[in-house]
């Protein structure tokens, strides 16, 4: 008996060897864009209600690890364009 058939993968979800990205169990991929979009909107929150931008590194702001993702946009300001450096000092984001 076929793996597939034994743990009951619906038809419509099985696919062929090395299709690995397709599968039906795959998270869904999420933009850079949308990633750093959800980011500021959860910084933007953070700082309307303390009133400032000196996130620390463990904090989690709605499901999202607010600390860890400001520190990477830290670590890679030489990557974020323009407009979302103009974003984040607008938020009080000190560099």
């Amino acid at each position: 008996m076929q793996l597939s058939v034994m743990l009951k993968v619906p038809p419509s979800a099985r696919r062929g060897p090395g299709t690995c990205a397709s599968r039906w169990w795959a998270k869904p991929k999420v933009s850079r864009a949308d990633r750093f979009g959800a980011g500021l909107a959860a910084l933007a929150a953070f700082v309307e209600r303390e009133g400032h931008a000196r996130v620390p590194r463990s904090h989690k702001e709605d499901g999202t690890s607010l600390g860890t993702w400001l520190n990477n946009q830290k670590a890679r300001r030489d990557k974020l364009s323009p407009e979302q450096l103009g974003q984040l000092e607008a938020l009080g984001v000190a560099w």
